[in-house]
C-alpha cells in the first residue's frame, strides 16, 4: 500500500508559500480553528483541481486534523463558523477570478 504524501518539490513549494503568507501577515502561523501552532498546513478553500489558485484569498492555515475534515467537508458548525468570512470572500474571489479569465 503506497501512503498519500507530497514529492520534495510539492513540499518546499507549500512551504515556501506558507512561509510568504505568513511573514506578509495574512494568517497566524496557527490553525484558523483551534489555534494549535506545532504543525500547520495550507487548505485550499476553493481546490486546486477546481481551479482553486494558490493565493491569499483562497488558503486557510489549519493544523492536519482541521485540514483533513475541512477538505472532507466534516468540520462542525462551530467550526466553520469561525472559518466563515474567509470562505464567503474566497468564494466571492473565486467567481470574479474564473470570470476575468474566460473574457481574457
Amino acid at each position: 500500500m503506497q501512503k498519500r504524501g507530497y514529492g520534495p518539490k510539492e513540499v518546499r513549494i507549500q512551504t515556501r508559500t506558507r512561509d510568504k503568507l505568513l511573514k506578509l501577515g495574512y494568517y497566524r502561523p496557527c490553525c484558523e480553528i483551534c489555534g494549535w501552532f506545532r504543525a500547520i498546513e495550507l487548505a485550499h478553500i476553493v481546490e486546486a483541481h477546481k481551479g482553486g489558485p494558490m493565493l491569499w484569498w483562497n488558503v486557510l492555515t489549519l493544523c492536519p486534523n482541521h485540514h483533513v475534515l475541512f477538505d472532507k467537508g466534516l468540520l462542525t458548525d462551530e467550526e466553520e463558523k469561525g472559518i466563515e468570512d474567509k470562505l464567503k470572500t474566497a468564494h466571492g474571489l473565486f467567481a470574479e477570478f474564473i470570470k476575468y479569465s474566460c473574457e481574457s
